[in-house]
């Protein structure tokens, strides 16, 4: 019931917007998590940690640096909240606010931890917390960040109905190569966010040499973009997007292509 009131509500405000939050989901955006396999996911939470996408803390810091607030909101339940707090610290992430999933608040939301007819918990969890957040910031819009391993997707999707106009650009690392909505943005690593960002005028242009610099000298290719992950081996993640045609551009896209073919070998 209390979940219903929120989204009715939320359809009745109108006010004058002003700057933009970020919200950005965790596991599989920032972290390596491999949420759609079980075992993947339990092995990458007990043994890798601290494994970040090469370039993310870097591409988020700078984002923050023009935003109102930088929010972390993560499927993960409660208990889970020091690990992530710790990972954010050590990949010296700056961030304003961490959500983890609280079981008490999808009690009151009558969502059943395990999930509410055909969609999982989660679901409906982040369509709550991302209104509430536009609820309690009436005159800023809103920019995600967050991957197709789950249903990030559609929680976007719902939210952009729910508040139309209020979300600045949708952004969604192919962890499985999904086909998005309309005005969606895929990514593969964090330069690709970061190319777009700039030329939105919400990323200072000398963010973007440090940001490609992590991720053509990181040590493993993998860190970029792991095994589980879409690794694109042609330029079509590129051309379909709103990419700008530069020197750059072309020089990373064909970086990412000459490893993704290594990694079929």
């Amino acid at each position: 019931m209390k979940f219903m009131i929120v989204l009715l509500f939320s359809a009745f405000i109108s006010c004058a917007y002003g700057g933009h939050i970020i919200v950005t989901d965790f596991d599989d955006t920032i972290r390596h998590t491999n949420a759609s396999s079980t075992t993947g996911m339990i092995w990458n939470l007990l043994f890798k940690r601290k494994k970040i996408f090469s370039g993310m803390p870097q591409l988020l810091n700078g984002m923050g640096n023009n935003a109102e607030k930088l929010i972390v909101l993560t499927g993960s339940p409660e208990f889970i909240r020091p690990l992530v707090k710790k990972t954010l610290r050590k990949s010296n992430l700056k961030y304003d606010q961490l959500i983890t999933k609280d079981k008490r608040e999808l009690h009151e939301l009558g969502v059943l931890p395990w999930g509410k007819l055909d969609k999982p918990s989660t679901y409906y969890y982040k369509i709550y917390k991302i209104s509430q957040i536009l609820i309690t910031n009436p005159e800023s819009n809103i920019l995600l960040l967050g991957d197709d391993a789950g249903g990030d997707p559609e929680v976007f999707l719902e939210i952009a109905k729910i508040f139309p106009g209020r979300v600045d650009a949708t952004y969604i690392r192919a962890i499985k190569n999904r086909n998005l909505p309309d005005g969606m943005v895929k990514f593969v690593s964090a330069y690709d966010v970061a190319w777009l960002e700039m030329l939105a005028g919400r990323l200072d242009k000398d963010k973007l040499p440090n940001i490609l610099k992590e991720i053509m000298t990181a040590k493993n290719f993998r860190t970029t973009i792991p095994n589980f992950a879409y690794c694109p081996v042609t330029g079509d993640i590129w051309s379909e997007g709103d990419f700008p045609v530069t020197k750059k551009l072309l020089q990373y896209s064909k970086f990412i292509m000459k490893e993704c073919n290594n990694k079929k070998e």
